[in-house]
């Protein structure tokens, strides 16, 4: 089955090493004591794959306290570890009656004997004729190894079930249990999964592989567990530092409207529903006298603020945010912020923005003591669209960097009526910001963590009024350091197989370069046309 789970631990690869070294020696027809050293890697392996099912058993409990805190969430991926649990339980289980099978044969003993029986108490550990029998049968065909191989394939495709599509290539590279080879013998001939691993095998050889296969089987396990587990939390606040958010739709308002604006935490989980305490004329909130303050409740992650506008400047307000916790507990992060009140006057602004931008739908309104209808709006060399106050314009590209002045003008007893104007600014679309995996930026990272985000992902910067998703449709990795440099490129936000290999077999000190990162944008599903610049590269250090 070969050794491509990975990561192994320093302890996998030596026993791995000593069970090559032993097979090799049987090679040379030494004596039947050194076929005792079988004993201790057979030893070893056992207490090792006890020690793993204590470290999966763990997780487990895990998965199920954390079904009890948030069983709407959780839930559903902790029935897909029990799923798991029960495959697994049942691939181990065939293993081993394979493993009591073939002792009980070549012993000549019960299967009940054969279950007391290890490698050191075994009569016949170098007897090969009745273990390949027993495996690939008379004439290499009807023997337990082809239908042992059947349930592995079986097994790693139940597991690959449970997983996104888009992640299924690399979490097989991950769990390995590799049965398709290529497998070679000695004469470099390629030869069947069931030969490489039984063909003139002993039986204290065999019954040590098939041990061997069952930690494989345990790790596959605790790769999918861990996999489940972390499907979790992947839309909850992991962060160091947790910030609280006030975005208004406007800071200016007039005598007579409303202050408006979403409150939100920087990484806000959609599926929880927070609560805002507020309380107007202060700029820093007090924990302690919380229970003086304005509660609303909020829905899908956001808060939905209206203050109505009175007085006139500017005016204050501050609160906290109090969010459940992944631990049970409940936190409070504070927010301020100010906006100011004028009179009712005849204005031109941008809805989202006070600049233009070149390729995107614009919204403008302009706003007066007249009917709506009265209104015209004109300059800059720019056309707008729409009307009563509402309009939207696209600048091209060949403005970017320009400054238009637009004015409003209305119909008045019969006159066309000045009503002022306003200088904007046309500018390029910002760049989006680069990550992996949705917030892994440049830095220093372990190879697992980048290999466990295998895609690109290009966001909106913060503060950028418009709702515009980038897609990444393509870009180029390379990996390693100095003159081991490999450069490889994919179509898509996906690592390929290929990267997430290299990634893998990344060393501490080895850098990872994403750059030639290319996106198509789009704003409320519709795509546009815009030139986002120099896309920034993304730059990982392996630790």
């Amino acid at each position: 089955m070969g050794a491509s789970n990975c990561p192994e631990t320093p302890r996998q690869k030596l026993i791995g090493m000593m069970y090559l070294v032993l097979t090799a020696l049987l090679a040379l027809n030494v004596s039947k004591d050194i076929l005792d050293a079988f004993g201790t890697v057979d030893e070893t392996l056992t207490k090792t794959n006890e020690n793993f099912e204590r470290k999966v058993n763990s997780t487990y409990n895990q998965f199920a306290m954390a079904k009890e805190m948030q069983p709407e969430k959780a839930g559903p991926y902790y029935e897909k570890a029990l799923i798991v649990q029960k495959h697994t339980n049942e691939m181990v289980g065939f293993i081993n009656e394979c493993k009591w099978e073939v002792i009980a044969s070549t012993e000549g003993i019960s299967l009940e004997e054969a279950k007391e029986r290890t490698v050191y108490t075994l009569l016949n550990k170098d007897n090969k004729d009745k273990p390949q029998l027993y495996f690939l049968g008379k004439g290499g065909s009807g023997g337990k190894g082809h239908e042992l191989q059947e349930k592995i394939e079986n097994y790693k495709a139940s597991l690959l079930e449970l997983v996104d599509e888009k992640q299924r290539d690399g979490m097989s590279a991950k769990i390995g249990l590799d049965t398709k080879g290529p497998f070679y013998n000695s004469s470099k001939d390629e030869i069947s999964w069931v030969n490489a691993n039984f063909h003139q095998t002993i039986l204290a050889a065999a019954v040590t592989l098939l041990n061997k296969m069952i930690g494989e089987v345990k790790n596959a396990e605790f790769d999918m567990v861990t996999h489940l587990m972390t499907a979790i939390t992947a839309d909850d606040f992991t962060f160091d530092q947790v910030s609280a958010k006030v975005i208004p739709v406007s800071k200016l308002v007039f005598s007579g409207s409303e202050f408006e604006a979403d409150i939100i935490v920087a990484a806000f989980d959609s599926k929880t529903s927070p609560e805002v305490y507020w309380k107007a004329g202060i700029d820093t909130p007090d924990e302690a006298h919380i229970s003086s303050y304005n509660k609303i409740e909020g829905d899908s992650g956001i808060v939905k603020l209206k203050i109505p506008a009175s007085g006139m400047g500017e005016q204050k307000f501050a609160g906290f945010i109090k969010m459940l916790a992944p631990d049970g507990t409940d936190k409070f992060y504070p927010f301020s912020e100010t906006y100011s009140v004028a009179k009712s006057q005849a204005t031109v602004a941008a809805e989202r923005m006070n600049v233009l931008y070149a390729g995107l739908d614009n919204p403008i309104s302009v706003s007066a003591p007249v009917a709506p209808e009265k209104i015209r709006i004109s300059g800059g060399g720019l056309s707008f669209r729409g009307s009563a106050g509402k309009y939207v314009v696209t600048p091209p590209a060949n403005m970017i960097g320009k400054k238009v002045n637009i004015t409003a003008s209305a119909d008045v007893g019969g006159k066309t009526q000045s009503l002022g104007g306003t200088e904007f600014r046309i500018m390029n679309v910002p760049p989006p910001v680069t990550s992996i995996g949705g917030s892994i930026r440049s830095g220093s990272h372990s190879a697992s963590i980048i290999a466990a985000n295998p895609f690109v992902a290009a966001l909106t910067p913060d503060g950028f009024a418009f709702d515009l998703k980038w897609r990444v449709t393509g870009f180029t990795m390379i990996v390693g350091k100095g003159r081991n440099e490999t450069v490889y490129s994919t179509s898509g936000p996906s690592f390929s197989a290929a990267m997430t290999s290299a990634i893998r077999s990344a060393q501490p000190g080895e850098t990872i370069i994403i750059h030639n990162i290319k996106v198509t944008a789009s704003v409320d599903g519709k795509a546009v046309n815009v030139n986002p610049g120099q896309i920034p590269n993304i730059g990982i250090r392996i630790r």
